[in-house]
């Protein structure tokens, strides 16, 4: 046992960590080996942990990482897919790491006590975080923050959301994007603005790479006559634009 030892996260987990108030009532779905909950415990920054997943192996892994560091009996384990085995009223904080966006959204549409204004949502989406987005801003959802991770090479987004009521179309939904088609047709660009104006110091590098990943499938698209060429060259100048208003704002 390694009561003692200090636990360190992955960048992506650290990112999650730092949206996570001190003496937070955290859930962690799909928690895998534990990492978060065993770090807010060790570290004594929540009041009460739930480590949740939807089979045993996942969660005996949990639960090992737990006792390795001594902290088993201040982490509740749940099996159970989603949200279902977790009681709502002992919740302020909902985790969501690691999984794809159309995972991540459904979670949520299962569990009606998500829809509450004093709940802070935290997700940090694998796939499809465009459609996440979209989902979020149609269900009342509204992002307040949003942060980047890089880990191995490859970049990750955090976002901190909560729900509102307010649904797209409603006027009362900001929309820091440049204007609200943009919104509408690209959602992911929501988090892009925020990123930029907070100066995120991973979003050059990162802003880049979406350049050149986009620049590439409108390539390909082209040479092959694909339908939806001009809907990606559109994005491409969408994404430049960002790029070059952040970089009007840098010293």
């Amino acid at each position: 046992m390694l009561s003692n030892s200090i636990i360190k996260l992955p960048n992506r987990l650290k990112a999650v960590a730092n949206y996570i108030g001190i003496g937070a009532a955290v859930v962690d779905v799909g928690t895998d080996h534990g990492l978060l909950p065993v770090y807010l415990a060790k570290n004594g920054l929540a009041s009460h942990i739930v480590a949740s997943d939807i089979s045993e192996g996942p969660l005996a892994a949990a639960r090992r990482s737990a006792n390795r560091y001594n902290v088993e009996d201040l982490i509740e384990f749940v099996v159970a897919p989603g949200l279902s085995g977790v009681r709502g009223s002992d919740i302020d904080t909902v985790v969501i790491a690691g999984m794809g966006g159309e995972t991540i959204y459904g979670i949520l549409s299962d569990a009606l006590w998500t829809k509450r204004s004093d709940l802070k949502i935290i997700l940090q989406p694998q796939t499809k975080i465009a459609e996440l987005c979209k989902w979020l801003r149609e269900n009342g959802f509204s992002i307040s923050d949003t942060e980047l991770a890089c880990e191995s090479g490859r970049f990750y987004i955090i976002i901190a959301c909560k729900w509102t009521d307010e649904k797209e179309g409603d006027s009362a939904v900001p929309i820091p994007c440049q204007d609200a088609e943009t919104a509408q047709l690209y959602p992911e660009m929501e988090l892009l603005s925020i990123l930029s104006k907070k100066r995120s110091p991973l979003f050059p590098d990162f802003i880049e790479y979406l350049i050149k990943r986009a620049a590439r499938i409108a390539d390909s698209m082209e040479k092959s006559g694909a339908a939806k060429y001009p809907d990606v060259l559109n994005r491409l100048d969408k994404l430049k634009r960002i790029k070059g208003d952040f970089e009007k704002w840098r010293p």
